[in-house]
């Protein structure tokens, strides 16, 4: 018996300590993220709520079809009811219209949890895209068109033809513009696996 015990002591004092392994940094990175899409949220909720203020605030103070000059030789108040998209395209199709904005919000959604990890550029302009699709969404459902302020009335010839527009609008024009700048001059980051993790730290 004190034979066995003494070969157990001995085999144990002989094995090897087994190697630590290191704990993975995944909160370290999902931290950032975290705060990344909640900021993400916000932008979209913060620009439905200003592009909703400015409409009803123009349905109050700008009978339909008038306009009240804003910035002189530059920028008009226009009341314009739009039934249809950019330049009155597709104008009477709701549901249509209705129909592919429910597709960008759901695409928006479905990207959202990988755009946001390429940096803070793409994600402010999916919250852009975001906030400005629901903003005209709520129009579409609530009124039937889409209420259109925003006048550009210079001397420059082609700018005179661009059509009126909201804040939701540009929301959805700068977004896209950031989400280009990101696609042309921005760099993928590599995907974190646990390889990584164990290797870094």
């Amino acid at each position: 018996m004190e034979r066995s015990l003494d070969a157990i002591a001995d085999t144990e004092t002989r094995l090897e300590p087994l190697p630590v392994v290191a704990e993975s940094n995944a909160p370290q990175v999902a931290a950032p993220l975290k705060r990344r899409f909640i900021g993400f949220l916000l932008l979209a909720v913060g620009v439905v709520l200003a592009d909703q203020w400015s409409k009803y605030w123009l349905r109050g103070a700008l009978p339909l079809g008038e306009t009240r000059p804003l910035v002189p030789g530059w920028v008009h108040l226009s009341h314009f009811q739009n039934h249809g998209a950019a330049w009155s395209m597709l104008s009477g199709q709701r549901l249509f219209l209705v129909g592919i904005t429910l597709l960008v919000i759901f695409v928006v959604g479905r990207m959202a949890p990988e755009i946001i990890q390429r940096g803070l550029l793409p994600t402010l302009g999916l919250g852009l895209i975001l906030g400005g699709a629901v903003g005209n969404l709520i129009d579409r459902i609530l009124f039937a068109s889409v209420t259109d302020f925003i006048d550009l009335d210079t001397t420059i010839s082609w700018i005179q033809t661009f059509p009126v527009f909201n804040l939701a609008d540009s929301a959805l024009t700068v977004g896209v513009t950031l989400l280009l700048i990101n696609f042309v001059f921005g760099a993928k980051p590599p995907a974190l696996d646990n390889s990584d993790a164990v290797n870094s730290s």
